[in-house]
């Protein structure tokens, strides 16, 4: 009963999530509470300018903002939570609650279902489904959160941004977490706190320098101080451009966008029907071979290793068919998306300070490429790729003789 309910989009849930309520007039929709919605949308953008949870909860505890259980209680409804804690600490957040918040899709205005199950008809413990497993049925009721920042928080939330030695420590904080790369063997860049007399040496390097098997050839790092001049340095120079005559610029990247979207898009064409006219061929193949199987042509002990050899291969093929499929069709969407960038982009008129906010809004990775030359000379490539619009063609080499 519960799964066919799942299936058809009603909501399985026995309560909303923090932030909604049941509405008086029919309980199988939801509305808006407008107290809690605020406290959700402090939370998703507090985590957008690049608080941790941990800062996030002492916040909310220091403004005594009560926590979902608690706030329940507060409006009159039965708390969930049988913990004293609902009573003792009614101001406690802890983290897994402000992680479950802002995992939730729901704040879209999306009804997710079949997120738990139980073990078994005898054992009836709750076990997370894989989200490939979730059913989200989307625009049911109305949003708490827009999708960019939901977008931008997710990707905040997948890379670790702070080191144990030096946690919550000003000037030590990971401003590109998870943005830097190695343009020599694509590994992620390891932020390294640093602190030597008093003076900040906090850098970035190669996660696969000095590996044993596999290892990066390229032993250079370069000072965090060093990375926000160029990428400031970068990210104002587009920002003037576009202000400047944005017209020209829209017509720039949208030349730039189409011809990559040519290039890939052919190639991967190609690929796509050289790969569904094999897969059309190895149906014929098989055809045949339980024809002449029937036929006594060929043993049963044949038609099996051959039948199994072909299906493997086919399997393979439906796979790559799936995902280059996939990737043209996100291709598609990409070249539409310059639309978004500019309207990030038209936000800012300079730029005083680069934050973690403005980080994750505007930039999707930065490459760090091998330093050439040497000493006064040395030159370092560092390749920023936007939200959206991919690297700038107009980008050049940044002389720097902090990296190594």
């Amino acid at each position: 009963m519960v799964q066919a309910k799942a299936r058809a989009g009603d909501r399985v849930t026995t309560n909303p999530p923090y932030g909604y309520l049941k509405d008086p007039s029919n309980p199988k929709n939801w509305i808006i509470d407008p107290v809690a919605s605020k406290v959700v949308k402090r939370i998703f953008q507090e985590a957008k300018s690049g608080k941790s949870l941990s800062e996030i909860a002492k916040g909310l505890e220091n403004d005594k903002i009560f926590k979902p259980d608690r706030h329940r209680i507060e409006i009159g409804l039965k708390s969930i939570s049988s913990s004293p804690n609902v009573e003792t600490l009614p101001y406690f957040w802890t983290r897994e609650t402000l992680s479950a918040i802002l995992g939730r899709e729901e704040y879209l205005g999306h009804t997710v279902n079949l997120r738990t199950r139980t073990k078994s008809y005898k054992d009836k413990r709750k076990v997370d489904n894989s989200k490939e497993d979730w059913l989200v049925f989307k625009n049911t009721h109305e949003a708490i959160i827009d999708q960019e920042t939901f977008d931008i928080v997710q990707k905040m939330r997948s890379h670790k941004r702070s080191n144990q030695r030096y946690k919550n420590r000003s000037g030590h904080e990971n401003l590109f977490a998870g943005l830097v790369f190695c343009g020599t063997c694509g590994r992620k860049h390891y932020f390294c706190p640093q602190e030597k007399n008093g003076l900040n040496h906090d850098h970035y390097k190669c996660s696969g320098y000095r590996k044993p098997i596999d290892g990066c050839e390229n032993p250079h790092y370069i000072q965090k101080s060093a990375l926000i001049e160029i990428v400031s340095g970068k990210l104002r120079q587009t920002i003037q451009e576009v202000h400047f005559d944005q017209e020209t610029f829209l017509k720039k990247i949208e030349q730039q966008s189409q011809a990559q979207f040519c290039k890939d898009s052919k190639r991967q064409q190609l690929q796509l029907q050289k790969d569904e006219y094999r897969s059309k061929e190895i149906d014929s193949i098989i055809q045949k071979l339980y024809e002449d199987n029937l036929l006594g042509k060929i043993s049963d002990e044949r038609f099996v290793k051959l039948s199994q050899s072909y299906e493997e291969e086919q399997k393979q093929l439906q796979t790559s068919i799936s995902d280059l499929t996939e990737k043209l069709a996100k291709q598609q969407e990409d070249s539409l998306n310059i639309s978004k960038f500019m309207a990030r982009i038209l936000k800012y008129t300079e730029l005083p300070e680069l934050t973690v906010e403005i980080v994750n809004e505007l930039i999707d990775k930065i490459v760090i490429h091998k330093p050439t030359g040497t000493k006064r000379n040395r030159i370092i490539q560092i390749d920023i790729y936007y939200n959206f619009i991919g690297k700038l063609n107009n980008e050049k080499s940044e002389p720097n003789d902090l990296a190594r």
